[in-house]
């Protein structure tokens, strides 16, 4: 088989976007002494509004906070980039030089709005040249819906069967199977269990090992 996309999920796997909300969401619970449920950053950071939503209402104590950690979240942010703060994961530009070298389009996708999304590229990734690039507040919804890897698969013209995806969350991975594609799951913070396992064609504990797997089973023609 031919490859003709692989898609990443910018957030995690490429760029280091996702610590300023965890530390919100945790300076919000030490704050007010409230419990937060086992994998709750794993579910609030890569997921749609309506996925959102539907976790804040079943951890309803810390609904209320939203707002507080969302103004939180965008300041550290703000500070990581008035500070230079390198966010690049290195071990993420190793599978896109290769896959740059060999040819294959490449395309990104992230859960924030479209003006986030570019600040990470055009901060970080301006080096690479993108087939197409889809944000969350592009599409009628978010992951776990496969509606942002059909939208990006269409705008290439690649066949969702021919196109890889590149997750690192339950949710992306749920959304990036039911858009028929091909999911890899690299844990950055989550280890592979049952549950992600179902929806993904290989595991692995770094982006970079992706690399190995290509070449092996000869994907990348």
């Amino acid at each position: 088989m031919k490859t003709e996309l692989v898609v990443f999920d910018i957030d995690g796997l490429l760029i280091n976007s996702e610590e300023s909300g965890r530390k919100a969401w945790q300076e919000i619970a030490d704050r007010y002494d409230l419990n937060l449920p086992t994998n709750f950053f794993y579910g609030i950071q890569d997921v749609g509004s309506e996925q959102k939503e539907k976790l804040l209402r079943e951890s309803y104590w810390l609904a209320e906070h939203h707002d507080e950690v969302a103004v939180n979240a965008a300041a550290y942010w703000k500070s990581h980039r008035e500070s230079g703060t390198d966010l690049l994961i290195e071990d993420g530009l190793l599978l896109l030089d290769y896959l740059s070298r060999n040819n294959i389009p490449i395309a990104l996708v992230s859960s924030r709005n479209r003006s986030h999304m570019d600040e990470m590229i055009n901060d970080h990734l301006s080096a690479y040249n993108f087939a197409a690039t889809v944000s969350g507040d592009e599409v009628f919804a978010g992951k776990p819906d496969p509606a942002m890897y059909l939208k990006v698969c269409a705008m290439v013209h690649a066949r969702p069967s021919h196109t890889f995806v590149i997750e690192d969350s339950l949710y992306g991975i749920q959304s990036a199977y039911l858009a028929n594609t091909k999911p890899i799951y690299v844990e950055t913070t989550r280890i592979v269990d049952e549950s992600i396992e179902k929806f993904c064609i290989g595991h692995f504990g770094k982006i970079s090992d992706v690399i190995d797997y290509l070449k092996e089973t000869s994907v990348i023609a």
